[in-house]
């Protein structure tokens, strides 16, 4: 089965979650196969499920500094922040009809997410134990982040990569509630940025390569 691609451009993250949820009824009632959206988001701290009250005054307080948006979102996970020259992807892929487990299905993104960025000679490690892309020569040191949920056997939110996005306000939070990591990005790491469109090409074309593969 293969999965359709879609790269929307950079978009406030209400927006986009929006559209998100109107495809997953869509692919719930058989209307549209599966798919995968590829973005940018405007300046926003995203909050998950497992974020306390505290934690939402806390970034309500950093959001009015940033001068971001601020949201709860009904992922997994804790606080991460979005902002342009940031990779994010959102599958709505039946997981049902795949025959796949959760567990699985990251660790199928994650990796196609790692290849597409080998491949600008940025080491980066899949992890689903502490889920994420992490640098290989600094196990500390991460860039791609996981914030999924999966309703009716269809996956909801999703993946996100640091392309050339602005990094100092990780320095501000705890990311995803981990202590002891260093937020990184891909130009951090060259030297020079990448465009984000084509990563994002990139990054389907090693899930196609994946799924074609029998996984």
């Amino acid at each position: 089965m293969s999965i359709d691609k879609q790269f929307i451009g950079c978009l406030d993250f209400a927006e986009v979650r929006a559209y998100q949820e109107r495809l997953h009824e869509k692919r719930r009632l058989g209307l549209v196969g599966d798919g995968v959206i590829y973005c940018e988001h405007r300046p926003t701290l995203s909050l998950g499920k497992r974020a306390s009250d505290a934690d939402w005054e806390q970034a309500l307080l950093l959001a009015h500094d940033l001068g971001s948006a601020c949201v709860r979102a009904n992922r997994g996970g804790l606080t991460t922040f979005h902002g342009p020259g940031q990779l994010v992807v959102y599958p709505v892929i039946s997981l049902r009809e795949r025959r796949m487990g959760m567990r699985r299905f990251v660790g199928v993104f994650l990796s196609a997410m790692a290849d597409a960025i080998c491949s600008y000679g940025v080491q980066v490690k899949a992890n689903t134990e502490t889920p994420g892309l992490w640098l290989s020569c600094d196990p500390s040191a991460k860039l791609g982040f996981v914030g999924l949920q999966c309703l009716c056997g269809i996956t909801n939110h999703g993946f996100s990569i640091n392309l050339n996005c602005d990094l100092s306000p990780f320095s501000q939070f705890l990311p995803c509630g981990q202590s002891g990591i260093r937020v990184t990005s891909v130009s951090e790491c060259l030297g020079r940025a990448v465009d984000v469109e084509e990563v994002a090409c990139r990054v389907h074309e090693h899930l196609d390569i994946a799924w074609s593969a029998g996984s």
